[in-house]
């Protein structure tokens, strides 16, 4: 029988609860579309299929280090599950899709979301879009070996300042 690594169900759960709520708003129809055509031009739409595909490896990861054994199927259903959770999820009248189109609407006017369609219409709009995840890529390496390379100095430091301070013994 498998066992779910818990702490990695409630960090993937806590993960997804960070986004803060959607303030209601009435967005005018054409904006709506416009953000809507933004997300799609720049790939954002496909974020809930990105989200489980990176969630759903985790966990099989997780799941293959505890049980080594794992069979092939039991990847299979994880995979399968989290894809349509996160694909319901990200549709639903109050989902990702809906929570983003309004977190757009907050920071662009419909002018600004107008030319950044334009721009990732362009040639180095495409360009920026098609480079973007090996710059993330390489950007979550980068921080990556700097937190293995100075985390246990700045472990170190806390558990200093917290003993200093009587917390910790």
């Amino acid at each position: 029988m498998l066992k779910l690594p818990s702490v990695l169900v409630v960090v993937a759960c806590l993960g997804i609860g960070i986004a803060s709520p959607a303030e209601a708003q009435e967005i005018d129809p054409a904006f709506k579309a416009d953000i809507e055509t933004l997300l799609e031009v720049t790939g954002s739409a496909n974020i809930a299929t990105q989200m489980a595909t990176a969630v759903s490896s985790q966990l099989i990861d997780a799941f293959k280090a505890q049980q080594p054994g794992m069979p092939d199927r039991a990847a299979a259903i994880i995979k399968d599950v989290l894809a349509t959770e996160f694909s319901t999820w990200a549709h639903a009248a109050d989902g990702l899709q809906a929570k983003t189109v309004a977190s757009y609407a907050r920071h662009f006017t419909h002018d600004e979301i107008r030319g950044l369609i334009a721009f990732y219409r362009s040639d180095l709009g495409r360009k920026a879009i098609a480079e973007m995840p090996a710059l993330m890529a390489e950007g979550m390496a980068i921080g990556q070996a700097w937190s293995q390379a100075n985390m246990p100095r700045i472990m170190g430091v806390v558990q200093g300042r917290l003993r200093a301070e009587g917390l910790i013994k």
